[in-house]
């Protein structure tokens, strides 16, 4: 480097340069704003005659050639391991499920008894007249009463009163869907059937035996 900025400068400069033999950069750039200063106060002369061309040349070849060292050294970068990245068929996908929401949740009793379009088998008697039979034999046992619902369906009747349901409002034993379901059941698994003779009830009639109950 100091070579190279050597052979920038006039004779002037260069004389004095190689008769000091400056050790370094800063150094050399140091005695040339020294020469420079010598020129401008007037303790030296300038053979060449362009002392007011020369005047701030060191000062900017300092500068200049300072930022070309700069510019050169490229500072070293710190290394940097990357991590692995796992591709996205080994990551855990997680279904987000909207829940379901149902009318009348706050009420649950009420949707208990939405009626469903279910036909029955019919039964040759009412069923408040089999009611108290399918109690007696153990057949059925009555349910404890619902809560009234809040916004009750068309069906709900506050004035009918439903045995089963431990004479809880809103229907008879005649409309209630539970009951009716809970017969066709006994019926379906050969547990309850009629006949069309008066009413007769074999011998050990309770399920328990496989036998079914034979009624009217």
């Amino acid at each position: 480097m100091t070579k190279i900025f050597l052979k920038t400068l006039s004779s002037f400069y260069y004389e004095r340069m190689i008769a000091s033999a400056p050790s370094d950069f800063t150094e050399m750039v140091n005695m040339g704003m020294r020469l420079e200063e010598g020129v401008r106060e007037g303790r030296l002369t300038q053979d060449e005659g362009s002392s007011s061309k020369r005047y701030g040349a060191f000062a900017k070849k300092k500068d200049g050639e300072a930022h070309a060292v700069q510019s050169h050294v490229k500072p070293r970068r710190p290394s940097v391991r990357r991590k692995p990245v796992r591709s996205a068929s080994n990551q855990h996908q997680v279904a987000h499920i909207a829940p379901v929401f149902r009318g009348n949740q706050s009420n649950p009793a009420s949707t208990s008894y939405e009626r469903k379009k279910i036909t029955f088998d019919l039964i040759p008697v009412s069923y408040a007249e089999l009611y108290p039979s399918l109690i007696e034999r153990k057949l059925i046992t009555p349910r404890d009463p619902p809560a009234i619902p809040v916004n009750p369906q068309w069906w709900y009747k506050l004035d009918l009163h439903c045995v089963y349901h431990s004479g809880a409002p809103g229907h008879d034993v005649e409309n209630c869907f539970q009951l009716k379901t809970k017969v066709q059941d006994l019926m379906r698994c050969s547990i309850l059937s009629f006949e069309d003779a008066g009413p007769n009830v074999k011998k050990n009639p309770l399920p328990e035996h496989g036998k079914s109950v034979n009624m009217v």
